[in-house]
């Protein structure tokens, strides 16, 4: 059975045997690796290879990192740009039609490198959430404009509803598009 790894790696110690360890999590295997982060011994079961070596499974899955620490000043300036970028992003892919399929991933993912650069490097789910909120809201703002400017033309004489409301619906659809490209590109910059 899988134990917790609490002791230190000085109790875990084979007698007879040096450099040889129990496994912290598998008390009956034998190892001669450590996690290169905490010196917890660890079996290749336990082993997690990353890019600086070998880690145990708590360490592996750090999410106490300084990467996740996002402040609230963060998560405001996450959706400020998000929601300013997307707006703005979200222009271009009502007029370009079709060709969103293609613009989308890469407007999600020079805003996604914006976030980063604005936190510094930070990341995490609930970061990618905020700035997918923010998307979504710059997205909206971009149809109330659209719906506006329908009112408005709306109001003048010679108004013929059938010519303007399909257009509106196709660059809708559009933006609707864009927006789930650009959330993807988001999570994968973010997350």
């Amino acid at each position: 059975m899988a134990n917790e790894p609490s002791a230190a790696p000085q109790t875990l110690e084979v007698p007879g045997e040096p450099g040889v360890y129990w496994c912290a999590r598998h008390n009956k295997v034998k190892t001669r690796l450590r996690c290169g982060r905490c010196e917890t011994p660890i079996c290749p079961k336990c082993t997690k290879m990353g890019p600086i070596g070998a880690r145990c499974p708590a360490c592996a899955s750090n999410r106490d990192s300084h990467v996740y620490q996002v402040t609230p000043a963060q998560y405001v300036m996450t959706f400020a740009a998000t929601l300013v970028l997307s707006a703005s992003g979200a222009i271009l892919a009502g007029v370009i039609g079709f060709l969103v399929l293609f613009y989308a991933p890469v407007a999600g993912t020079l805003i996604g490198k914006a976030v980063i650069y604005i936190t510094r490097g930070k990341r995490g789910v609930p970061l990618a959430a905020v700035a997918s909120l923010g998307a979504v809201l710059g997205v909206l703002l971009r149809l109330g404009f659209s719906w506006v400017s329908l009112t408005m033309v709306s109001a003048q004489p010679g108004y013929v509803p059938e010519a303007v409301l399909p257009n509106l619906l196709t660059q809708a659809a559009y933006l609707l598009v864009y927006l789930a490209l650009v959330i993807s590109a988001l999570w994968w910059w973010i997350k």
